[in-house]
């Protein structure tokens, strides 16, 4: 299992676009030479409906949207190219407070007026594309991101 950032790297990032591309070429090389135990590729990505909603609430509470085109600020993935939809709860203020230490990209992620219990909340669901093995269309979205991964299948 390998679980990187897609070509848009989330915020555009540079460095986030460099590391996911070099994590795919691995991947795909190890699969190519018949290496075992890479058996899912995914990409953390932002579902367009969720994107929507949240520029919205940006909009409705007074903070600029994300400009997708700038660094920094969020993109999104049509809602058909999401594969894998899971509930991070358990977790969520680790990943907030992960987050939070990205000073350079912290106010545009975390408006400084957005209280950390609010933007927990946002954080709860993840998801992420299937680059490997491909999805087929009308699969379920796996809710977990070891899902089917014990029975050979994938």
């Amino acid at each position: 299992m390998v679980v990187t950032f897609g070509p848009d790297g989330a915020t555009g990032h540079p460095d986030h676009v460099r590391i996911g591309a070099a994590a795919d070429a691995a991947f795909l090389q190890v699969r190519c030479d018949g290496g075992r135990g890479l058996r899912r590729l995914l990409h953390g990505a932002i579902p367009q409906s969720w994107f929507d909603r949240m520029q919205a609430w940006r909009v409705a509470h007074g903070f600029p949207p994300w400009q997708p085109e700038n660094v920094y600020h969020l993109r999104a993935v049509p809602d058909r190219c999401i594969g894998v939809h899971v509930r991070i709860d358990p977790v969520a203020h680790v990943v907030v407070a992960v987050l939070l230490e990205h000073r350079s990209q912290r106010l545009v992620l975390v408006p400084t007026e957005v209280d950390q219990a609010t933007f927990t909340r946002g954080l709860r669901p993840e998801w992420h594309t299937v680059v490997w093995p491909p999805r087929h269309e009308g699969e379920p979205l796996l809710a977990d991101l070891f899902e089917g991964l014990d029975d050979g299948n994938a």
